[in-house]
């Protein structure tokens, strides 16, 4: 069967996006550090609250940095820790 989010070892390095260009491993890792994020009394579950900021980072300030690092990451292409006119505009 598969899932979703693929985590066979012959898939993880695949195309997730290929719009935003990012594979399953990456959009694993940031789905963790969204939930880890999001999960604000720890306990590895998300309550209603929790999974509304899960679902909509971008709308609570303490998810404000993961928001910009997601989307700087996605669209720095070159990794030189600054996004040109040419990768803003894709």
């Amino acid at each position: 069967m598969d899932s979703f989010l693929s985590t066979e070892p012959d898939r993880i390095d695949e195309l997730y996006d290929k719009t935003r260009k990012v594979t399953y491993r990456q959009q694993i890792e940031s789905d963790r550090r969204k939930f880890a994020l999001a999960d604000e009394n720890g306990d590895g579950k998300l309550d209603r609250e929790e999974m509304a900021v899960y679902l909509h980072p971008s709308d609570f300030p303490k998810m404000r940095d993961f928001v910009v690092t997601e989307y700087f990451n996605q669209m720095d292409e070159s990794k030189d820790g600054r996004v040109s006119k040419e990768e803003y505009l894709g």
